[in-house]
């Protein structure tokens, strides 16, 4: 072990509200660009909204409050594949220009 285990339980909620607050601050971002009308920011919203749920779903789930299983890790993965979409497509309308 890195840690003691006292060093880590001291450390472990403010690590989750540092992840939250910068989740939560990205689709603010990606809300504006969507607010905006910028292409392809209803689909960034999408990807980004599902890894919030999976972080929070997690969160809850590693503090015993609610009895699902740990998800981020296929939200990762739906994210990558369709953020790799998003970027596929970006690419077909910038050769069609």
């Amino acid at each position: 072990m890195v840690f003691s285990p006292e060093i880590v339980s001291y450390v472990t909620i403010p690590c989750l509200a540092v992840t939250l607050v910068s989740i939560l601050y990205s689709n603010y971002g990606v809300i504006l660009a969507v607010i905006r009308k910028r292409k392809y920011s209803v689909a960034m919203l999408l990807t980004l909204l599902l890894i919030l749920v999976g972080a929070v779903n997690d969160i809850l789930f590693s503090y015993n409050l609610i009895h699902t299983e740990m998800i981020i890790k296929y939200a990762y993965l739906i994210s990558v594949i369709l953020q790799s979409i998003i970027l596929s497509q970006a690419f077909v309308d910038y050769y069609e220009e």
